[in-house]
């Protein structure tokens, strides 16, 4: 029965029999209806899965005060999810409730607060709660009187319905991942054997190049040297003839 089941038994995962091959659906590991049980009843803080804020806002809270934000929730039953964390002073600690406020005296404009949940001295938090009956919710940060001063708050949240998604991945989907995978492991493979042959190629196109630039520098001192040669022969020549006519 519903009544017998323990916290734990409301999410589970068997790790024993869960089959890779036929892919993970979560209600195949959820004892009864999802929406028989709160998103906060669940372990793991499972009921942030997929929150989007509406609004996210950074404020101070001085010493002693307390720094409140309204909601108004008109259309039921919906869920109040939020988080938030001390981004700066002290100790990086703060009070935190979240409420809904009643009117006890229309004529007094006299108003009630009931706590719907309270956490102290904490740095950093998630909440999730269901809007059960119409009206203005609270959200309320306090900083206690503290040598430390000025807090820097930031805070999110989310009002609305939660958004369940029925699809999830099958084993189908997980053949065609790594298939995909496959492929392209194979074709970064082909890439990196093309980059090392052409890696290679260059560095065989260089050394012909140095060992040509190599041959034609020697080539053109042998030819300097052999002109040198010739041009001093020719000069030497041409005064041996010159010196044996003055002779004559």
């Amino acid at each position: 029965k519903k009544e017998d089941l323990t916290v734990e038994d409301h999410y589970r995962f068997d790790y024993d029999n869960f089959d890779p091959e036929a892919g993970y659906n979560p209600e195949n590991y959820y004892v009864g209806e999802r929406e028989d049980y709160e998103d906060e009843d669940l372990e793991s803080g499972f009921h942030m899965d997929d929150f989007t804020p509406d609004h996210v806002l950074s404020f101070p809270v001085e010493s002693g005060r307390e720094e409140c934000f309204f909601s108004d929730v008109e259309t039921v039953p919906l869920k109040l999810r939020g988080a938030y964390f001390v981004s700066g002073g002290g100790a990086l600690d703060i009070n935190m409730k979240v409420a809904i406020v009643r009117v006890a005296n229309a004529n007094a404009n006299n108003n009630v607060e009931q706590v719907l949940k309270q956490y102290a001295g904490k740095s950093e938090n998630v909440f999730s709660l269901s809007a059960t009956e119409k009206g203005q919710y609270s959200f309320c940060f306090n900083n206690p009187s503290s040598r430390y001063g000025e807090k820097t708050v930031t805070f999110a949240l989310n009002v609305g319905k939660r958004q369940i998604h029925k699809e999830h991945a099958k084993g189908e989907h997980m053949v065609r991942l790594a298939n995909t995978l496959h492929e392209s492991r194979r074709t970064l493979h082909e890439l990196e054997g093309e980059a090392h042959f052409l890696q290679e190629r260059t560095r065989r196109h260089m050394l012909i190049q140095d060992s040509t630039e190599w041959r034609v520098a020697w080539y053109t001192v042998f030819e300097s040297l052999f002109m040198f040669a010739i041009t001093i022969g020719q000069v030497a020549y041409v005064q041996r003839l010159i010196n044996q006519r003055a002779w004559v």
